[in-house]
C-alpha cells in the first residue's frame, strides 16, 4: 500500500499484500485503487504499442519533412531555370544552353542574385552567345531583288520591241528564275 502523509511529500510504498494486484497512487493520495494485474500488463503492452507507433510516425513525419526540403529546392530550382531561359530569349541568345549554364555559374557566385543584371553583363562580355540587334533603318526592298525587276522590265521590253524569239526567251527565263 501506499501511504503519503499530508505535511511532507514522500510516499511510501507498502508491497506486503500479495493478491495480485498492483497498487496505484492518484494525486489524492488519500484514496487508493486496486488494479488487477493482467489489466496492468494489457495497459503497458497497450502503452508500448503506442509508444512505438509514436516513434514510426515521428519518423514518417521526419522522412516527409526532408522530401518537402527537397521538392521545394527542386520547385526553386526549375522556376529560376524557366525565368533564365525567358530572359535569355527575349535578349535572343543563339546558344541557350551554354548561356543559360554561364548564368547560373555567374549567380551562384552572387550574395545576392540579379538575373537580369547577369544576362546584360554577359550579353557584354560574351556577344557571340547572341544575336545582333537588327539595324532600325532596313530598306524596304534589298537591291538585289529591285536589280532583277529591272532587268525583267528591260527583257519585257526588248522581247515586245522586236518580237524576237531570243529576246522573247531570255525575258521567260529571267522570270522564271526569280520565282
Amino acid at each position: 500500500m501506499v501511504e503519503k502523509s499530508n505535511n511532507d511529500n514522500s510516499c511510501n510504498l507498502d508491497m506486503s499484500s500479495n493478491d495480485n494486484t498492483e497498487p496505484v497512487v492518484t494525486k489524492d493520495s488519500i484514496t487508493e485503487k486496486k488494479v488487477p494485474v493482467s489489466e496492468a500488463i494489457k495497459y503497458r503492452k497497450r502503452a508500448q504499442v503506442a509508444e512505438k507507433m509514436l516513434t514510426e510516425m515521428q519518423d514518417k513525419v521526419g522522412s516527409l519533412s526532408d522530401e518537402l526540403k527537397e521538392t521545394e529546392e527542386t520547385v526553386k530550382y526549375l522556376e529560376r531555370k524557366q525565368h533564365i531561359n525567358s530572359l535569355l530569349a527575349q535578349e535572343e541568345a543563339i546558344d541557350l544552353d551554354a548561356a543559360r549554364l554561364l548564368t547560373e555559374i555567374a549567380i551562384e557566385s552572387m550574395d545576392e542574385p540579379d538575373i537580369e543584371e547577369t544576362i546584360k553583363d554577359l550579353r557584354e562580355s560574351k556577344p557571340y552567345l547572341f544575336r545582333s540587334k537588327h539595324s532600325i533603318c532596313a530598306s524596304a526592298m534589298p537591291a538585289n531583288e529591285y536589280i532583277q525587276n529591272n532587268e525583267i522590265e528591260t527583257a519585257a521590253v526588248s522581247a515586245t520591241q522586236t518580237g524576237n524569239r531570243a529576246d522573247l526567251l531570255r525575258y521567260l527565263r529571267i522570270k522564271r528564275k526569280k520565282k
